[in-house]
């Protein structure tokens, strides 16, 4: 449990670091525009980064959290046998699929399918066996693959849903 939880810690650490770095680039570049008066200093600039880096380091780990805790309860409620350090490699994994490989499977199902019912139920078919695949990759059984598969898919989809659902009500309200 303790290895698990130092994962943890890296990965968000890492995301973290991920974030400064661009962000620490644009202060720095926005920063030599300014006057000598209004200009940072360098430790200034890097206090501001390390800080501001805070709240997307924070999103991106709700989000992995968000995924773990996906896989570890269909895990738990279809009685699939995964380590701790299992369900994070997992859901690292899925993580980074949805993060890449996904946007463009979307963007080609938008322009082929268009927007609509057959694009959703593509790409809920698309991840199913993209999850699948890493779920198999990491030697996870067949059927356990395949409830993992289908049950992170569509809780990604209702994910989605629910995101949509809300900035339509919030469009009206305008």
């Amino acid at each position: 449990m303790v290895v698990e939880n130092m994962l943890i810690l890296l990965i968000a650490a890492a995301a973290w670091i991920v974030c400064i770095v661009p962000i620490y680039a644009f202060i720095r570049y926005t920063n030599k525009r300014e006057t000598d008066e209004e200009r940072m200093s360098a430790g200034m600039t890097i206090a501001v980064s390390v800080l501001i880096a805070l709240f997307p380091a924070g999103v991106l780990a709700a989000m992995l959290l968000a995924v773990m805790g996906s896989v570890h309860t269909l895990g738990l409620l279809f009685d699939i046998d995964l380590s701790g350090g299992g369900i994070l490699l997992l859901a690292v994994t899925i993580f980074v699929y949805l993060f890449t490989l996904d946007s463009v499977v979307a963007a080609v199902l938008g322009a082929v399918a268009g927007d609509g019912v057959v694009q959703t139920l593509l790409l809920l078919a698309v991840r199913s066996l993209a999850v699948f695949s890493i779920c198999r990759l990491f030697e996870v059984g067949e059927r356990g693959s395949l409830i993992l598969g289908v049950g992170v898919a569509a809780i990604i989809w209702a994910f989605e849903w629910l995101i949509e659902t809300k900035e339509k009500r919030e469009a009206v309200k305008e």
